[in-house]
Parts: C-alpha cells; structure tokens; sequence
C-alpha cells in the first residue's frame, strides 16, 4: 500500500517510494561527494597537529596518532600511541611552549616527531624500581626501531621509528637519518 504524497505535473500523484527513492539517490551522491573532501591519511604523508603544554594534551596526542593510523596496516599503532604518549607527557613536564606531534608513514614504516620549544635534550636515566616516572625514554629505546634527538628551529624535536617485522636497515628511506643519540645519565 502506497501513500500519496504529492502530485506530478498534471495532476496525477505521486507515492512516498517515488519521492524517496530520487532523494535518497541524491543525498548518496553528496555524501560521497563530502566524504572525498575530507581529509584521509594515506601513506607517505606527514600529518601534523599543534597542542598545548598541558597534561590533558596528553590524551588528545595517542587520539590524534590513533585517527591518524586508522587505516594503516600497521601492527605498531598501539606502540606508536604508547611512545608519543611518553614524548608528549616528557614535552609536557619538562619542555617548553606549544608542542607539535608529527606523524608519518613511508612504506611500512613509521615516523613520529615530538617538538617543543626547550633546547634541552632528554637524558636517559635508570628509574628505580620504586620510582613513579623515569621510564619513558628506556621505553622508547626497546620499542622503537630507531629513535633520536635533533635541534628545531626554537627547541628540540624527539622522534621514534617502527618498522613493520620482516622489514631491513637498507629498506629504510635514507631521507630520514639518525639523527643525534640522547644524553645518558
């Protein structure tokens, strides 16, 4: 059973199935159209986001690197998330100004970069079994396939690589280098 819902030119009605079906079409098509627009990681591209110096910039950071890594097949996404989590907390308590999180995957690698504005380099030191903090960067070295420090413009930026199992040193891009080990206590 049909209902009538309006009428066509010259006179005769029309059924909700004839009005919907055309609108729904329509409305697929500027979907399809919106969701081309919005902006997708795919690989070999660096995603960027500013963020406050303050602890709850922490959680926004692994949500920004989990939106990021969302459609990428890479195991390392909950370790990425767990060592930018450790970067950003070190920006956090013992940087300067904004921080800025890079992320980047080329091939079945993948790059992030933490930058704040204190030139201070981090230095890695033995936490005690007792101890609250002091592992963030002991974590850093056995998770990551490589990992560093290097100058910025205004501070430091702190990076970490993974790499998919299976993958070899010469398969790393050379465009990104080794830069600069960490100060050790």
């Amino acid at each position: 059973m049909s209902k009538t819902s309006g009428t066509r030119k010259g006179g005769s009605s029309m059924t909700t199935n004839e009005v919907d079906g055309p609108l729904i079409g329509r409305l697929a098509h500027v979907l399809a159209h919106l969701t081309r627009l919005v902006p997708r990681p795919c690989r070999g591209e660096n995603r960027s986001q500013w963020f406050d110096r303050h602890p709850a910039s922490v959680a926004a950071a692994r949500s920004f690197t989990r939106d990021t890594l969302v459609e990428q097949p890479l195991e390392e996404s909950e370790t990425a998330e767990l060592l930018v989590s450790e970067l950003v907390t070190n920006a956090v308590r013992h940087g300067a100004g904004p921080i800025l999180l890079s992320v980047t995957v080329r091939g079945t690698s993948l790059r992030c970069e933490v930058t704040d504005a204190h030139p201070a380099v981090p230095r890695l030191e033995a936490a005690g079994a007792d101890d609250e903090s002091g592992r963030g960067l002991q974590l850093l070295h056995e998770l990551s396939h490589r990992c560093g420090v290097r100058p910025a413009r205004q501070g430091k930026t702190v990076w970490f690589e993974l790499q998919a199992p299976g993958m070899t040193e010469a398969s790393v891009p050379a465009s990104v280098p080794a830069l600069g080990p960490f100060a050790h206590a």
